[in-house]
């Protein structure tokens, strides 16, 4: 039965990963010459062919050739897939439960490293109808394991770098300081016992020198005057709404440990889209929201955090075995807010990732207790519903709908 070379499925994505027929080892694929006197139709589509079209003689030809292309794309892709969750990967999952367990939300989202196996070759265009033969055809380049499983998560370089502070080792050598990746994890063990000496150590020098020269180029994130901010607190149902002067940061000594804060150190966090607020402060069904408005002053000097260092959670975050006082994935971000409040920034900048739906950014303010810097313009109840989703629920549900539109 002859099968025409559209019936693979395999021609875009072969053109995505710059792979040709002729790369393929021995192609069974014939051509339709223009000479020829009869008609020649697919027996799988019914479609009759045209001249220079590609065609497979018989079912084994084409089953040959789909096998071998199948054995080209694989191990393509397989070159972006620098770990699985079998080897190194392990320990970012593990960490990032250790972070998160006890916690009232994720710290750090699941899966906001890597990607599914599923996903990973739906990002590389594989047709779903071949998911399960190139799935037994990737291999892991750190440990050579084959056949993963469709919902195991793989990592690229880029993963291990973001997650494991390799930025911020980039991000020290941009500005001519070298940081080691052993001096980084015993700065990070310095942080946890010795937190009031981190400026003694070499590696907290070091990251306080490119922060401030960051500063002194001017490559700071600029807040313009007259930029619209909120700022949330939740509060029982029947409990009467905040003041204006209940919005801003708690008083010195008061403040619980914080991303930006030690504990008793006063930061006021602020968000830059109004609807996300409930996501960031995360209240009950018994509870109710007000949100005040506030607004810049003036220019405001931040620091970047999440272009500087792009992520770094593994460094901060390994292990969440400790009191709920003080947060162990705390300490640098606490040791960052220090270094840039001493240099000079007015705050650090941060992206929100309490929500999927919507992207936004967080702010951490140092000495916002007046209105020198911001001022806070109106307060008013928030209404919102609680609603639980079921992720797969929806995955199926949009597949369904996708499916029914074809």
């Amino acid at each position: 039965m002859t099968i025409c070379f559209h019936c693979t499925k395999l021609g875009f994505v072969m053109k995505q990963h710059s792979l040709s027929v002729a790369d393929i080892e021995s192609p069974e694929v014939l051509i339709v010459g223009y000479k020829r006197q009869k008609e020649l139709a697919c027996g799988e589509c019914g479609r009759v062919l045209f001249p220079e079209e590609m065609y497979f003689e018989d079912e084994r030809d084409y089953e040959s050739f789909v096998r071998k292309t199948l054995d080209a794309i694989a191990e393509k892709i397989s070159a972006q897939l620098d770990y699985c969750s079998r080897c190194d990967g392990y320990d970012i999952e593990r960490s990032i439960y250790l972070v998160n367990k006890g916690e009232a939300r994720d710290l750090i989202k699941e899966g906001a490293y890597g990607q599914t196996v599923w996903e990973f070759m739906s990002d590389n265009d594989i047709p779903e109808r071949y998911f399960n033969e190139i799935r037994k055809r990737l291999c892991c380049r750190n440990c050579g394991r084959r056949d993963l499983e469709i919902g195991q998560r793989v990592y690229s370089e880029d993963d291990m770098d973001s997650f494991w502070g390799r930025k911020l080792i980039s991000f020290a050598f941009s500005y001519g300081i070298n940081i080691g990746s052993a001096d980084l994890e015993e700065f990070r063990t310095h942080l946890y016992y010795r937190p009031m000496l981190a400026m003694q150590h070499e590696v907290g020098g070091q990251i306080f020198a490119a922060i401030q020269r960051q500063f002194e180029e001017g490559s700071y994130y600029s807040l313009a005057a007259g930029s619209e901010l909120f700022r949330g607190r939740a509060r029982n149902k029947d409990g009467a709404e905040f003041s204006a002067h209940d919005f801003w940061a708690p008083p010195d000594g008061a403040a619980s440990h914080g991303r930006y804060n030690s504990i008793g150190v006063s930061v006021l966090y602020c968000c830059s889209d109004k609807q996300s607020v409930p996501y960031e402060i995360h209240p009950s069904h018994e509870q109710a929201i007000d949100i005040a408005t506030i607004t810049a002053n003036r220019e405001l000097k931040l620091f970047d955090i999440d272009k500087a260092f792009e992520g770094f959670e593994g460094f901060v975050g390994s292990g969440n075995e400790e009191t709920k006082l003080i947060k162990r994935h705390y300490l640098l971000t606490n040791f960052v807010g220090a270094c840039c409040e001493r240099i000079g920034y007015d705050g650090i900048k941060y992206d929100g990732v309490a929500r999927r739906d919507a992207h936004y950014v967080n702010f951490a303010f140092f000495h916002s207790k007046d209105d020198r810097k911001l001022s806070i313009v109106q307060t008013a109840p928030y209404f919102f519903e609680i609603v639980y989703k079921n992720p797969l629920s929806e995955w199926l549900r949009d597949n369904l709908e996708s499916n029914a539109r074809v």
